[in-house]
């Protein structure tokens, strides 16, 4: 009995020690990582990554500074800034460049049963999303050796979250809200320290080619806008080849107001001049004569 009472200490503590360690929380990034991700919205295309990159203080507050580019390579020389992002009591918040409040964009305090409050979703900028689900079950995933809890949400579209990483929609998709918007977001990778943390089974690289996404990319249909960001002039162009006529363009801004409406009947491109806007991010909405649309997103800096 005196010899396997040790054995059975150590068995208990080696135990104990082996469920603390799994239950370890991984803190959100504060430098050098990157997400990158995929948007199919009304037949168009966005292959794009968000990268956490230095510190400031907005009201006395510390943040992280987040950029975004639609470039493949991660190459952010011509990035643009898009907000600041900060972790407090495992609650992640993210203040928009565009807004004056910041808005919780997650919540990996929550236990099962909790009801998700208000939060921030890609398209809806300085708003809250009404949440109107609970999480409905929580399990783990191992990750470069450490496991982390995965949130199941019973919310539009069951959004899933990873602890440290964010949401399979996207970095700032924490909800999907717009299910008649017949639009696709998700997270292709999560990389840091220029190592990939994370890599979406779904997808083979973190770029990869998009071809297998039924009814949402017409094969004879193309519309491109170079460069973009816009510094000085930008074409916006589109192949109409055995597509539908194209007759109007609508320019609008992030909330939706109509900046431009230019009538593109027998045209296949436009030149966009950053001087007739204000820096910002704006959508290009193509319209066809027998009702179909595309739509375009770009930044004016």
């Amino acid at each position: 009995m005196k010899t396997k009472a040790p054995l059975l200490l150590l068995v208990l503590f080696a135990l104990i020690c082996g469920k603390t360690q799994a239950q370890t929380y991984i803190p959100f990034p504060d430098s050098n990582a990157v997400w990158s991700q995929i948007k199919i919205d009304n037949y168009a295309q966005s292959k794009y990554q968000y990268r956490i990159l230095g510190d400031t203080i907005i009201g006395s507050v510390q943040y992280h500074k987040l950029f975004m580019q639609y470039d493949s390579l991660l190459n952010f020389s011509n990035s643009i800034y898009v907000g600041a992002i900060r972790e407090q009591s495992k609650k992640i918040f993210f203040l928009h460049s565009y807004c004056q409040n910041e808005t919780r964009l997650y919540d990996f305090s929550k236990n099962v049963g909790d009801t998700i409050n208000n939060l921030y979703d890609e398209d809806s900028y300085c708003v809250g999303v009404p949440a109107s689900g609970v999480i409905n079950s929580i399990d783990s995933i191992l990750i470069d050796g450490n496991y982390r809890k995965v949130f199941h949400l019973n919310s539009v579209n069951n959004p899933v979250w990873i602890e440290g990483i964010g949401s399979m929609f996207g970095l700032l998709n924490s909800v999907e809200p717009t299910p008649t918007c017949f639009c696709n977001w998700r997270l292709v990778c999560f990389q840091q320290n220029d190592s990939v943390k994370y890599l979406n089974p779904n997808f083979n690289s973190c770029f990869p080619v998009i071809t297998d996404i039924p009814n949402q990319v017409p094969s004879k249909t193309s519309v491109n806008i170079f460069p973009n960001p816009v510094t000085g002039e930008s074409t916006i162009k589109w192949d109409i080849s055995g597509s539908p006529i194209y007759s109007t363009l609508i320019f609008t801004d992030i909330l939706g107001k109509n900046i431009k409406t230019i009538n593109v009947y027998g045209k296949n491109e436009i030149t966009v001049n950053r001087n007739d806007y204000t820096p910002g991010l704006y959508f290009g909405k193509l319209l066809a004569t027998n009702g179909e649309n595309y739509v375009i997103r770009f930044i004016i800096q």
